[in-house]
């Protein structure tokens, strides 16, 4: 990670903010990427969030002061476990009526169509002033949710020849349902940012990913999200009460060739967008 570029963010997103403002950090982790000593010098009210509740000693070694009600555990989206266990009891059923085959995959592509997220974590906070960080969850719901729902798919309906390829790849079209849901995650989570009416926004995310090869000048290039690239990201704040103010990107250099793989390499590239909240007019 370019550690000088990503504090750049954090600090021009702290800018003029004083110290009755509430920093509230969602995916906070274990704080590697987040300036923690610039923050307590800037006296900040923090709040973090994150779904992994083993960071929680983390964060009070960090900062001793904070309370329970600063320090979340959750999933913000509120709707994953949900889905999750919708999914176990659509595959119960469907290997007990023992479809065919054909019908098996029909059925399961109908079924995550119709999955849809709820509103999720109101992340509103009364009349403070709030910044939001949102650190790295965008471009990370698609890939546990993605993770979660192939295991259930792949493990629990026997056979799954019909909804898997050779290669151990989805079928195309349960592939492209799949990619759907998480494009509503993708939507929710900055629909949840936009709600809260926070001063400043500052997303974190992966945008891009590059794969290369020994020997091979041609890099093949995925895009991150299921919403799209970097210019769809940002049409999401168009309509929105947000405008976009700072806007940076940079390689992240995060396998490469010869240390994981000696013939391949893969490379994110990394956003950072600041948001300010327009003046009402």
């Amino acid at each position: 990670m370019n550690r000088e570029a990503l504090q750049g963010s954090q600090h021009g997103s702290l800018d003029g903010s004083n110290k009755d403002t509430c920093l509230t950090i969602l995916g906070a982790g274990r704080l590697l990427d987040v300036d923690v000593e610039f923050i307590k010098r800037g006296g900040f009210k923090v709040r973090m969030i994150d779904a992994d509740p083993s960071v929680r000693s983390v964060w009070k070694a960090k900062f001793p002061n904070l309370t329970k009600p600063q320090a979340l555990t959750m999933d913000l989206t509120q709707c994953i476990e949900d889905w999750s266990t919708r999914l176990k009891d659509f595959i119960k059923k469907s290997s007990n009526e023992k479809e065919n085959a054909e019908d098996s995959a029909a059925e399961l592509v109908s079924f995550l169509y119709s999955l849809k997220p709820g509103q999720g974590h109101d992340l509103k906070i009364g009349d403070r002033s709030q910044i939001i960080f949102s650190q790295n969850i965008l471009g990370q719901l698609g890939i546990y949710w993605r993770d979660r729902a192939y295991d259930l798919i792949t493990k629990e309906i026997k056979p799954n020849s019909a909804l898997v390829e050779s290669s151990g790849e989805l079928l195309p079209n349960i592939k492209k349902a799949l990619a759907h849901t998480i494009k509503l995650l993708e939507l929710q989570h900055l629909g949840l940012l936009i709600n809260s009416k926070a001063d400043t926004i500052l997303i974190l995310t992966d945008c891009l990913y590059h794969y290369y090869e020994k020997n091979n000048s041609n890099w093949q290039t995925d895009p991150a999200l299921e919403l799209g690239g970097y210019s769809e990201l940002k049409k999401v704040f168009n309509d929105s009460c947000y405008e976009l103010t700072t806007d940076k990107s940079w390689l992240w250099h995060i396998a490469p060739q010869g240390i994981e793989d000696k013939e391949h390499g893969s490379i994110h590239e990394v956003v950072a967008l600041i948001l300010k909240k327009r003046e009402a007019h």
